[in-house]
């Protein structure tokens, strides 16, 4: 039987009025945001490669783009933590799921300082 956790997360609809950086970044601006750009993958589940590199280019590209047109465009990075990857790459036992959770975190760390190595 599959186990997963409980925690239920709601919607924000509200956010950019709470997020203080998003709503300064705007009013500083003073534009509307039209479009969203969430950054992520890279997936946490492996070292950093020549794809995530790719992918990092590609999306830095479509943001400078947006930016020199003078269309606002709001990016976000993170990193994609779906499961399947992450629980085939840790073995089953009494701490799966902290091992799940160290696993990503370090896999996290790891993908940052190479991309700041990578001048992004």
């Amino acid at each position: 039987m599959l186990n997963l956790p409980k925690k239920i997360y709601f919607m924000q609809a509200n956010l950019i009025k709470k997020n203080f950086f998003i709503n300064n970044f705007y009013l500083f601006n003073n534009k509307i945001c039209e479009f969203f750009l969430l950054d992520g993958p890279p997936f946490a589940n492996g070292d950093f490669h020549i794809g995530h590199i790719l992918n990092k280019t590609i999306k830095d590209i479509l943001i400078k783009i947006f930016y020199l047109n003078n269309i606002t465009l709001l990016s976000n990075n993170g990193s994609d933590c779906h499961g399947l990857p992450i629980e085939q790459s840790n073995k089953i036992n009494n701490f799966f799921f902290l091992n799940c959770r160290n696993f990503v975190c370090k896999n996290i760390q790891l993908q940052k300082k190479n991309l700041i190595n990578f001048f992004f």
